[in-house]
């Protein structure tokens, strides 16, 4: 007879997105009699409608900045293995992927990339392991805090090793800078290619969030088979079920207030960033 064997196991939940709604008031004292730099003195009718119509679009561009933030937030959260934030009226969720325990790393005494003893390809290769072992799948980059840099230059292995040439639009760039969005290119190492990204996003109450943690190194698999995914939930919104329970990256509508009057931008949107294959990630904790 054939040996009798198990299946896959499957799990099943219900998971709700964010709910990330904001809106803001534009009032006719900002639209019709703010004089914008350049613009002439005596403005006539249509310098003026331009000049509104430019402050709304100006403003609404804002606000998709602001969303799009909130979405790398999650994201930057999701590579980590789990999102945890706190709505408006303090209800705090969790999202846990259920990331293995082993793909958080923390090193320490004479592994530490700031020891002159540490060596960041072996701790590179024991990431690279445990993504094969797991997923079958291999890293496309290491992504690092500003810690993990700082010492990931200065490490006397890496510097004998790192190869810092980049091919760009054809030509060889000796010297990397950073790029509009905050990152910069580090160099090649261990078949990788490495970078630096501290940038910071301000939460609703004030405090500053690192995207990528400042100690930390983080080993991504960002190929299409990692099946890193943004899901969009529902818009709950009566305007937005009307076109059929509406679901998208945003939605957006505004509204005029007779008195005081006043022009109402709304946008809102339910992202979800989802590792399907979450022990593809992997995070060294480098610095003490």
């Amino acid at each position: 007879q054939a040996i009798m064997v198990t299946g896959y196991s499957e799990k099943f939940v219900t998971v709700q997105p964010a709910h990330i709604r904001i809106k803001r008031p534009m009032s006719p004292e900002s639209l019709l009699y703010r004089r914008a730099a350049g613009a002439g003195i005596f403005a006539d009718q249509g310098q003026i409608q331009a000049a509104a119509t430019a402050s709304i679009a100006r403003d609404s561009q804002r606000m998709a900045d602001m969303i799009t933030n909130s979405e790398e937030y999650l994201c930057a959260q999701a590579i980590r293995g789990t999102i945890t934030y706190v709505s408006a009226d303090e209800d705090a969720f969790e999202i846990d992927f259920a990331r293995a325990a082993g793909n958080t790393i923390t090193l320490s005494g004479a592994d530490l990339w700031t020891a002159s003893t540490g060596v960041p390809a072996d701790d590179i290769l024991d990431a690279k392991r445990l993504i094969s072992n797991a997923e079958g799948l291999v890293p496309t980059a290491i992504v690092m805090g500003s810690l993990a840099a700082s010492a990931f230059i200065k490490n006397v292995n890496v510097r004998s090793e790192l190869d810092n040439r980049r091919l760009s639009a054809g030509e060889l760039t000796l010297q990397s800078q950073f790029t509009d969005d905050g990152a910069i290119f580090l160099g090649t190492y261990a078949g990788l290619p490495c970078w630096e990204y501290a940038r910071q996003v301000t939460l609703p109450d004030g405090t500053a969030f690192d995207l990528i943690r400042q100690k930390f190194a983080e080993v991504i698999c960002a190929s299409p088979a990692a099946e890193n995914v943004i899901y969009y939930g529902s818009i709950p919104d009566i305007d937005a079920l009307q076109q059929g329970n509406w679901v998208g990256q945003r939605f957006s509508k505004s509204w005029v207030e007779k008195d005081p009057s006043a022009l109402i931008q709304l946008a809102t949107s339910r992202p979800i960033p989802v590792t399907r294959r979450p022990d593809s990630n992997v995070s060294i904790q480098v610095v003490a």
